[in-house]
């Protein structure tokens, strides 16, 4: 693939005909910025861009997406950082270290014995450690059948997430851009599904953040060292607990909910490291 010739940034994804993808290439069209899709695997040996943007979710290798690092190049979510919350029990235990408040979690492992004796509640949520957008992640078992499922899960794709079901499944997402949350939405879930998800037909809603979410999705951002990051809060009676951290949160939903142009405001972080870099 040609490379332009003018400062441009190189968009980190595995698909280039999806609409997230698309969504942000058409918004650096709108800026005046060069915004072309590199698949992870391709960076190694590329002329250097001006700034590298990763659009990775969960689930996937991360391929050579750190090819530019070395050579100073800035990143817009670090190959570090992305790696390290893909890594979901690292993660929780990340936040938790920082005093941010999230769910008691059981990580289930193939062929080692696990007991759920120690979370709350009497329904639990079975999640895959790595996955996005609520794929693989099944809600309401017993404490019996969330232990028989997860371990099935282990057995067979890798290590398993047990959580207790708790509030009543609403959850917040925050989008952090540079230190600033840029848009927020409430998300509902489908009757019948327990997940708020909306590729599972949740739906969604714009919400105002009281000063504690507010905190703690900034909290969140920094504690995990990311410059982009959706931050996903669960409502309970004892106020939100945190969920997980997202490096590429999606964009249709939460820009149809809001109205915000949450693409224009990633194009911002981009433009703003091309500004320092002149700079410098």
């Amino acid at each position: 693939m040609s490379r332009p010739s003018n400062p441009w940034v190189a968009l980190i994804c595995r698909r280039s005909a999806v609409e997230g993808v698309q969504r942000i290439v058409s918004a650096g069209m709108t800026a005046g910025l060069t915004v072309v899709p590199v698949h992870p695997d391709a960076a190694y040996g590329q002329p250097a861009p001006a700034v590298v943007l990763p659009r990775l979710p969960s689930g996937g290798s991360l391929g050579q997406l750190g090819a530019w690092a070395a050579s100073g190049v800035p990143y817009v979510n670090g190959p570090a950082a992305i790696a390290a919350v893909h890594d979901k029990p690292a993660a929780l235990r990340r936040l938790a270290a920082a005093g941010i408040p999230v769910p008691p979690t059981v990580v289930v492992t193939r062929d080692a014995a696990a007991s759920l004796d120690e979370l709350p509640g009497d329904r639990f949520i079975v999640k895959p450690v790595r996955g996005a957008a609520g794929r693989g992640v099944s809600v309401g078992w017993t404490r019996a059948e969330a232990r028989d499922r997860a371990a099935a899960f282990a057995d067979i794709s890798g290590p398993a997430l047990v959580q207790p079901q708790l509030g009543s499944g609403i959850d917040r997402r925050m989008f952090v851009v540079d230190g600033r949350i840029v848009a927020t939405m409430e998300r509902v879930p489908a009757p019948g599904d327990g997940r708020a998800s909306l590729l599972y037909g949740g739906t969604a809603r714009r919400f105002a953040p009281s000063q504690e979410e507010h905190a703690l999705g900034l909290s969140c951002a920094s504690a995990l060292s990311l410059d982009i990051a959706g931050v996903d809060l669960l409502v309970t009676d004892d106020g939100p607990l945190v969920l997980e951290v997202n490096v590429c949160p999606g964009l249709k939903g939460i820009e149809a909910a809001t109205g915000v142009d949450v693409a224009a405001a990633i194009l911002e972080a981009c433009r703003s490291r091309l500004t320092h870099e002149t700079a410098s």
